[in-house]
């Protein structure tokens, strides 16, 4: 399960198949915490905040009421046999695109688009066929980003943050 922010650059996803938690800052490494090191965390007022044994603390502000209440039910699933935020979302669309990125030098990149209500994630290529954890997750809401045609099949979406980031995805084509 994966909840992110865009505003913030900063990302939660639940592996619970490795029993972890991954915080996840842009443009850094992701840094896992096992479940059983979590020793409080804290949803409330659009701040999330784990609290480690080692007291080491992770915050994520997230205003999306609906986000907070996914990061509730998963923060309340680990060690229990009921993963409550396991539930699947609502996939629109899903399928390959070549993606070329805000700092990619000329070439494109093949991956794997899912869009959901509100978001658009993408993930890396493997072998395996499994995508746990996206590369980015693209909040999809008009204050935050414009989304604008891109040649004959194609879209690019503009950034309206800070730092202004262009992400344009083209259909494959057929080698």
């Amino acid at each position: 399960a994966v909840v992110s922010t865009q505003s913030t650059g900063k990302m939660l996803v639940f592996v619970f198949s490795a029993n972890v938690v991954q915080y996840i800052v842009r443009g850094k490494k992701p840094i896992e915490i096992p479940f059983d090191e979590i020793s409080h965390h804290d949803v409330s007022e659009g701040q999330i905040i784990i609290t480690t044994t080692t007291e080491q603390t992770y915050q994520l502000g997230l205003s999306d009421i609906s986000e907070q209440d996914k990061v509730r039910k998963c923060l309340s699933s680990i060690g229990h046999e009921d993963d409550l935020c396991l539930v699947e979302e609502n996939v629109l669309i899903e399928g390959y695109l070549d993606k070329k990125g805000p700092h990619a030098l000329g070439g494109t990149k093949k991956r794997f688009v899912k869009v959901t209500q509100g978001k658009l994630s993408y993930y890396k290529m493997d072998s395996s066929k499994s995508y746990e954890a996206p590369l980015n997750t693209i909040v999809l809401n008009p204050e935050l980003n414009e989304i604008k045609r891109f040649g004959n099949d194609g879209f690019t979406i503009a950034t309206k943050l800070k730092d202004e980031k262009e992400f344009s995805f083209m259909i494959q084509k057929e080698s």
